[in-house]
């Protein structure tokens, strides 16, 4: 139990200081004029749409494959699946982000 406790700390932190960021800006958007909150919102669910569309299926994919590598102790296997893991999330998106923009 001390083990899950002490790996689950980090994530805590951080999803509490991604709530946190998120109360901030909607008080300071409380002050502004109508319709500033309902922007922020839109604007939080365009960016977190990449993480939905790429980053969970490729993670949903991939993890059983590096689950495999780990519990067989192929620590090689698991370096270079989590090196192509890293390149797709982080090339798959690209064309995504070039249509946004135009």
């Amino acid at each position: 139990m001390k083990k899950i406790l002490k790996l689950v700390l980090p994530i805590t932190i951080g999803l509490s200081i991604s709530q946190t960021y998120i109360l901030v800006n909607r008080f300071l958007a409380s002050g502004l004029p109508e319709g500033s909150i309902s922007a922020l919102n839109y604007a939080d669910k365009l960016i977190q749409m990449p993480v939905g569309l790429f980053v969970t299926a490729i993670g949903t994919a991939v993890f059983p494959f590096l689950t495999r590598r780990a519990v067989e102790k192929d620590w090689t296997g698991l370096a270079e699946g989590v090196r192509k893991a890293l390149r797709l999330v982080f090339l798959l998106p690209w064309p995504y982000f070039f249509t946004l923009s135009v």
